[in-house]
């Protein structure tokens, strides 16, 4: 169930970069593509450029990138890899500076993180990890209700909690998680057709 749970998480992420620190330049555009073509060696070489030292989009679409690799791959040594270096993306990009889609890139990485750390049985890293990405979707929803990609995100975790081991489940409650498989899987769909006929988003159709 968990395999499942990654899967969807990496098939469903569509990202999409709105503020000064984080350009979408036709550079990443290219990166994008060839990291859901599977060519990641390709995107990594495009994202590891002096252009985009200081691009908080480049160290997103970087943990994606490298999250895909680590979740098609299932080798325990990118594993541990991922684990830390997301811990340096996150750094990064909170240096940068208050945006909706600084919180949103934020989420997604923890999340990333969060879904490696529970694939290797780091349950309780892995379940405050996921702790800190739904209180930075919650803010984010909270000031910004029609960010669509939070909304996604935000679903997915949802989803993604209700199927944690059942002696972890207890904690999921005690930490605040509201959870609903069906309702989850309802709003994830209904967002999916919400993306696809907002222009904003057609290059990630």
């Amino acid at each position: 169930m968990l395999r499942l749970a990654i899967t969807i998480v990496a098939i469903c992420s569509i990202n999409l970069c709105l503020a000064n620190d984080f350009e979408f330049s036709p550079d990443l555009q290219k990166a994008y593509k060839n990291t859901f073509c599977g060519k990641f060696n390709k995107s990594h070489k495009i994202l590891n450029t002096t252009e985009n030292a200081a691009n908080g989009a480049a160290f997103y679409f970087l943990g994606y990138n490298n999250f895909l690799k680590t979740v098609f791959s299932e080798d325990p040594n990118l594993d541990k890899n991922l684990v830390d270096s997301h811990a340096l993306l996150i750094n990064e990009i909170e240096d940068l500076e208050a945006h909706p889609f600084k919180r949103y890139a934020l989420a997604e990485l923890y999340m990333q993180q969060s879904m490696i750390e529970l694939r290797i049985g780091n349950y309780l890293s892995g379940l405050f990890g996921l702790r800190k990405s739904y209180l930075l979707l919650e803010k984010n929803l909270e000031k910004n209700p029609d960010f669509l990609l939070s909304k996604k995100t935000y679903y997915i975790l949802q989803a993604l909690l209700s199927n944690v081991p059942e002696k972890y489940k207890d904690l999921v409650e005690l930490l605040g998680y509201r959870t609903d498989q069906y309702v989850a899987l309802k709003e994830l769909y209904e967002l999916q057709q919400s993306l696809k006929e907002n222009k904003e988003y057609e290059f990630f159709r």
